[in-house]
Parts: structure tokens; sequence; C-alpha cells
């Protein structure tokens, strides 16, 4: 009734008990020296910006900046820009407007808006 063949034959691998001093060996790891990370960054957070940062270049398809598509994303992106830009100047004017403030200047330009109001004649 034993195997005739070695590739049949089973070793039962008996592991003799472990004493404590080696079973907290084991744990080494997941023990901390108190206060050692105070003040760092975790690994943890930077693989995860890390993380967001590749996978944002990877949308953005900086690796493919010779194709029509990655240049009309980059159109997109600075016509988004400007018009949050140029949405934020004008409700800041129509709610100045709407308040009786008094608007020396609204001039947008490209890169900026220039509102100039005087500051007195708000209620804080």
């Amino acid at each position: 009734s034993y195997p005739r063949t070695q590739l049949m034959k089973t070793t039962v691998v008996t592991k003799k008990p472990l004493t404590s001093a080696e079973e907290l060996a084991e744990y080494k790891f997941a023990i901390q020296v108190p206060f050692c990370e105070q003040g760092k960054r975790k690994k943890v957070t930077h693989e995860r910006f890390r993380f967001l940062y590749l996978q944002m270049l990877t949308e953005v398809g900086v690796s493919k900046f010779r194709t029509p598509d990655f240049w009309t994303l980059i159109f997109f992106m600075f016509v988004a820009g400007l018009g949050r830009m140029l949405l934020h100047y004008t409700g800041q004017y129509i709610l100045l407007q709407i308040w009786n403030i008094g608007v020396t200047k609204f001039e947008p330009k490209w890169y900026t808006c220039d509102l100039i109001y005087n500051i007195d004649t708000l209620d804080y």
C-alpha cells in the first residue's frame, strides 16, 4: 500500500510551535515606533498623487502631441478657462450693479479682467 514512485509520495511537513518571541518577530513591520512618521508625507499619499498625475498625462495624451486631437483638446481647455474667467468677472460686475455699487472700470482682456470699484461703499 506504499506508493511505488517518488512522484506519488507525499511528505507532510509539520511545523513546530513558535515561541512568543518568534510570533512577535513575524509582526515587526506592523508595529511602528511612535512619532516616526510625524511631519512626513506618507508614501501612500505620494503614490496616489503620482497615480493621479500619470492618469492626467494619459488622459490628455501628451505622448501624442503631434495629433490634431491633442491640439483640439488644448484649444478647448484654453477656451473653457477663458470662459470661466469671463463668467466669473461678469457675474461679479452684475452683482455689484444690483447692489448699486459704482464700478469705475470693467475692462475684459484675453488673459485677465480689470474690475475696479470703490470698496468703501461695501457693507461688511
